[in-house]
């Protein structure tokens, strides 16, 4: 043992026929990930320097072993037959498979979302997330329903940045996400939107990364909000009839000019 070096964590060799549980927290497998990791694999196993953390739990009055981080190696070692090893976690952290997972690859607000959504304590609001993500998601972003969902005209603010609070969404990431019925009323309000304009627009239809564009979305909200000066039930019956340049148009005093210029058609 090299002089000032202390022992930690102990890594264990896991026979073959050992299985790990996974919590219901975690990400879901990713087939494409597992593919990448069996074929790294196969070049040169690093499993014993790169081990699997799981944690010792009770589940029903027997003891499992659950992954808190390195599913998809123990998943690719599993299907090429391979060794694993695994250091038990001795941790208290209940939030340790977060900071761990965004630490090597960034969680998207959904992961964010899943995780949250089975903690008992958040499970109510985060569910009520994904039910609107699930419903909206192919017509807008994370970012944009967070942006109504706060109340925000944009889904960038400088205070947020100032606040290390980037996007706004470190309040959602952090499982602080509420819920009451002004929100809903306002999210029933605005989410519709985006499927009724994708629907509408028919020369030429519209792409629908143009309609989930972040610029492109604030712009109608924003316009909508000006309910003085521009009328959304005009925009939508000019937008059926007249062509529009939604799926080239990027800037957004472009995309704003013409969404005026239609509902004024």
């Amino acid at each position: 043992m090299f002089s000032g070096l202390t022992e930690v964590n102990k890594i264990y060799r896991v026979d073959l026929d050992v299985k790990f549980e996974h919590y219901q927290e975690n990400r879901p497998l990713s087939e494409l990930k597992i593919k990448e990791l069996r074929s790294s694999l196969k070049e040169s196993n690093l499993l014993a320097i790169n081990p699997i953390i799981v944690r010792k739990v009770k589940v029903n009055g027997v003891t499992v072993y659950k992954i808190v981080d390195g599913q998809h190696r123990n998943e690719a070692a599993i299907r090429e037959c391979m060794t694993r090893y695994c250091i038990i976690d001795e941790s208290t952290d209940p939030h340790l498979m977060i900071k761990l997972n965004t630490q090597m690859r960034n969680w998207t607000l959904k992961d964010f979302a899943k995780y949250w959504s089975n903690i008992s304590e958040t499970s109510e609001v985060y569910n009520e997330y994904l039910e609107y993500k699930d419903c909206y998601g192919k017509y807008t972003t994370d970012s944009i329903i967070l942006m109504i969902w706060n109340n925000n005209r944009t889904s960038y603010h400088k205070k947020w940045e100032r606040d290390g609070n980037k996007g706004g969404n470190k309040k959602f990431k952090d499982g602080n996400l509420e819920f009451n019925n002004k929100i809903k009323r306002r999210l029933d309000k605005y989410l519709p939107i985006f499927e009724e304009v994708y629907r509408a627009a028919h020369n030429p239809p519209l792409q629908k990364g143009a309609v989930r564009r972040q610029v492109f979305q604030e712009v109608l909200m924003n316009a909508i909000r000006k309910s003085k000066c521009f009328s959304y039930d005009r925009f939508i019956k000019n937008l059926c009839k007249y062509p529009h340049k939604f799926n080239e148009l990027r800037l957004r005093s472009d995309l704003e000019q013409h969404m005026y210029d239609i509902e004024s058609s």
